[in-house]
């Protein structure tokens, strides 16, 4: 180590930085796919309001609890 004024300086070679843990920054494709399903879900909303089957209010929560899980599986592997 030297001293230079108000100056210090390290004569020891700069640390190397640790790899990143966290991934790329860009999202898999379960999460377009689980963005897909919450869109989907909005959709059979509506229907549902236009036209109560109770078959669209079961698609409704099916793709609503869907969404979610795939995001969660991408994990950004």
């Amino acid at each position: 180590m030297t001293t230079n004024d108000d100056v210090i300086t390290s004569d020891a070679p700069a640390a190397v930085p640790a790899p990143s843990t966290q991934g790329k920054g860009v999202s898999g494709p379960l999460v377009d796919a689980g963005f897909a399903a919450l869109c989907a879900a909005a959709f059979a909303g509506l229907a549902a309001l236009f036209v109560p089957k109770s078959g669209l209010v079961i698609a409704q929560y099916v793709l609503l609890v869907l969404a979610p899980l795939l995001v969660l599986l991408d994990g950004g592997f």
